[in-house]
């Protein structure tokens, strides 16, 4: 018998601009999925995923390896090591799912293991292609300037 704790996701999403959401969270970033490392997460044994299908994660998965190409918000790269980023978002129903390939709009804060987490209820914006995502690089980089506030 598997037993599997079941929790749902509670996003409660408003009419807020991409400058709103970007208020609250400290690190924004522009990714590519390398691979994911699912099974070199701690509980990764345990998990419905791995007892259903234990290489499921050479597909896709939920603790992404990503290769960082530009950050918007936040000191991103104290959580990058050896030219990767990885994010262990924990076991959760809300973990958010990420296929190799693909180009996002990483929507962050730290996690309880010390590395970057996300999840499902995150604004986290896949892009088709690069020239998707440069077309939306200004609104991006215009939603998460800071205002400078001083004398000159």
């Amino acid at each position: 018998m598997i037993y599997s704790p079941a929790k749902a996701c509670e996003c409660i999403f408003g009419p807020h601009t991409l400058k709103e959401w970007a208020k609250n969270y400290p690190y924004i970033f522009y990714a590519e999925v390398e691979s994911l490392v699912d099974n070199q997460i701690e509980g990764f044994e345990d998990t419905i995923y791995a007892l259903h299908n234990s290489q499921y994660f050479l597909k896709g998965g939920y603790h992404p390896k990503l290769k960082v190409k530009e950050v918007f918000k936040g000191k991103v790269s104290n959580f990058i090591q050896e030219g990767y980023l990885v994010m262990n978002n924990g076991w959760t129903f809300c973990g958010d799912f990420f296929r190799p390939g693909e180009k996002i709009l990483i929507f962050a804060y730290e996690g309880q293991y010390g590395t970057l987490s996300t999840s499902t209820c995150d604004l986290n914006r896949v892009f088709a292609s690069e020239e998707e995502f440069l077309s939306q690089r200004d609104e991006i980089k215009k939603a998460t300037r800071k205002k400078l506030l001083g004398i000159f």
